[in-house]
């Protein structure tokens, strides 16, 4: 069974020592708990997604193509909605090249670079926890937690106790994606030199 965002709540919140939140038909009970975490919880989620390239948030596709770039870039490429952190910027069969993010005319975000038909490699906004990695999940909950701690218990040392939870759980998850990416990386390059 999935993990719903109410169940990472629970999670979070037993780790602190607090009621649990039940579920009502529109959501969840409006208590204090449910309350603080719908307000900490988007943007744990967000900062969590871009400090690492996550495996599970990662997506690759082709950048849409917008016109010619400026002075320094040749080309303009479409930032990609769905993007919360761009990882880097390439084609199939080149290495990672540089770019630069610029904000256009209209407020929107665009991609220079200087090659043609550029792919984006980048870490999708994934908000619901069904979709993440059990480790993410596990460290989002101990993260949620200590963030908790001080509003719900107002004890500091309960807070830095969670945190140092949270810290070895974030280790754990980053560990065990990068080998699982490395994983991936070695069987691409073994495919690609036996092609």
């Amino acid at each position: 069974m999935a993990n719903t965002t109410i169940d990472l709540y629970n999670l979070a919140i037993s780790r602190l020592g607090g009621n649990r939140i039940n579920p009502v038909v529109d959501g969840v009970e409006n208590t204090t708990e449910s309350e603080e975490c719908a307000i900490k919880l988007p943007n744990l989620v967000r900062s969590s997604l871009r400090k690492t390239p996550w495996a599970f948030a990662t997506k690759t596709k082709y950048l849409s193509y917008l016109g010619e770039g400026n002075s320094l870039w040749g080309y303009r490429y479409q930032y990609p909605s769905e993007c919360l952190f761009l990882q880097s910027v390439g084609i199939q069969s080149a290495d990672k090249i540089p770019f630069q993010v610029e904000i256009g005319d209209d407020g929107t975000r665009n991609i220079l670079c200087n090659i043609e038909k550029a792919e984006g490699i980048y870490t999708l906004e994934i908000l619901k926890p069904e979709q993440w990695d059990p480790l993410f999940y596990d460290a989002i909950a101990w993260e949620l937690a200590s963030e908790l701690a001080l509003t719900l218990s107002g004890s500091s040392s309960k807070a830095e106790t969670l945190a140092a939870k949270a810290n070895m759980a974030w280790g754990k998850a980053q560990e065990i994606d990068a080998r699982e990416n490395q994983a991936f990386k070695s069987v691409s390059t073994y495919v690609s030199i036996r092609s």
